[in-house]
């Protein structure tokens, strides 16, 4: 990657401020520094690299915890004196205390700004483990493709129909029902919706025909 060093704006001491997020969440992960030499590297190796003030050394997020940063697409401020880079965390959480963000402490409680579909996710791993008495979908993964499938079936049928009547709040209901059962048959492949938002972002950007016909042949 080039960049123009001249159009940054470090500081006294020679410092950007460095915003990480999760490239696909948009979930922002830490808040760290970085030199000019920090930024090279961080182009240049494609995992991002800061400058500790309390160490007064350049460090590769990872180095020791295995928790590399991979950088996806980069950013620089208006003032340009700050960059956001969009990264994919690799091997546990961005903070050195283990937790995924480094803001994990709530000062002002607000709504939930999760990844629904990664939450629906790890609700539906959590289920693979509980009673079939008491969780509706560990009794379709215990029934196996067919359940879930018929259920696929019913569920896209009702959502049709709303379609058909142009009911709003129902085509939303059905359209959720649909995208429900769907994660529950994944699961019992051992695929999850993080697997199609993958190939969602794979796709992205490129023409639909186009796309189609790069498709190997079956």
């Amino acid at each position: 990657m080039a960049l123009d060093y001249s159009k940054l704006k470090f500081d006294d001491k020679g410092l950007l401020t460095v915003i990480t997020q999760d490239w696909r969440s948009g979930e922002v992960l830490m808040v760290a520094f970085a030199d000019k030499e920090a930024v090279h590297k961080t182009l240049e190796t494609g995992r991002v690299h800061y400058f500790s003030r309390s160490r007064q050394q350049l460090w590769l997020k990872g180095e020791s915890s295995g928790a590399y940063q991979l950088v996806k697409e980069m950013r620089i401020d208006c003032d340009r004196d700050a960059l956001l880079i969009k990264i994919e965390q690799l091997g546990g959480g961005a903070c050195h205390t283990g937790e995924r963000s480094c803001f994990f402490e709530i000062a002002l409680p607000g709504p939930s700004s999760f990844d629904i579909l990664e939450r629906l996710d790890e609700v539906i791993q959590e289920r693979k483990n509980a009673d079939s008495t008491q969780s509706y979908v560990k009794t379709l993964l215990d029934k196996g493709d067919d359940a879930s499938l018929k259920k696929i079936g019913e569920e896209t049928l009702e959502y049709a129909c709303a379609v058909k009547d142009g009911l709003r709040d129902r085509i939303i209901s059905e359209a959720a029902d649909v995208v429900f059962h769907m994660a529950v048959s994944m699961a019992g492949n051992n695929i999850t919706l993080t697997d199609v938002k993958d190939e969602l972002y794979r796709r992205f950007g490129t023409g639909g025909h186009i796309e189609k016909a790069q498709r190997p042949v079956e």
